[in-house]
């Protein structure tokens, strides 16, 4: 995989620290991704596709969508031996129509569109950590951050309140109990959890 940083300079200069993390992050998920896709993700300082974070926010990750179809989606995990889609069954077992990001679907071959694939940003007023280890009192680890929003821009993402009309790829693999798929909404006393066995483990 190929992830293409642009850096939205509308922030103004960036500390060092900071693009460092990002590089870690982009060439930590090159080498751990093996799909051959090219991913387009611009990253913000202090705001996310040109407007300010929220004032609690860490960060934040706007993709772009594609609807698809959920053979199509199907086959194109089988072809790629994908963990878990031997479980998927000829038919659709969710209502409603799969939309996937665009990151998610070029890694699936069904994209090859060089647009944008989201924009990521982070907060310029907090103290961060910017060092893989654990942060030290008063700072917030910047590197698992940069990783919980590109991975939303590559598709870890859910769709259950949009459910019945619209689900996720990741939301095929929501299980309640062995065999049976949920798509019930999380929370407390939720018995949803994500498995790639038919909901065994």
């Amino acid at each position: 995989m190929q992830i293409n940083v642009t850096w939205d300079q509308s922030v103004g200069s960036l500390p060092t620290g900071f693009v460092s993390a990002v590089n870690y992050v982009v060439n930590y998920f090159d080498t751990l991704f093996t799909n051959n896709a090219t991913i387009n993700i611009d990253v913000g300082y202090g705001e996310v596709g040109g407007s300010a974070l929220g004032s609690n926010a860490l960060g934040s990750s706007i993709s772009s969508y594609v609807g698809a179809n959920y053979n199509s989606l199907r086959s194109a995990l089988l072809a790629q031996n994908a963990p878990g889609s031997s479980t998927l069954p000829s038919t659709s077992p969710l209502a409603g129509s799969p939309f996937v990001t665009q990151a998610d679907a070029k890694a699936l071959g069904l994209s090859s569109s060089p647009a944008l694939d989201g924009y990521v940003g982070f907060s310029n007023s907090v103290a961060w950590d910017y060092t893989t280890a654990a942060p030290s009192a008063g700072q917030f680890y910047l590197i698992g951050t940069i990783e919980h929003e590109i991975t939303e821009v590559m598709g870890r993402q859910s769709f259950i309140n949009y459910a019945p009309n619209d689900y996720s790829l990741m939301d095929l693999y929501r299980y309640s109990s062995p065999g049976v798929r949920s798509v019930a909404a999380g929370g407390s006393g939720s018995t949803a959890y994500f498995s790639i066995d038919n909901g065994t483990t």
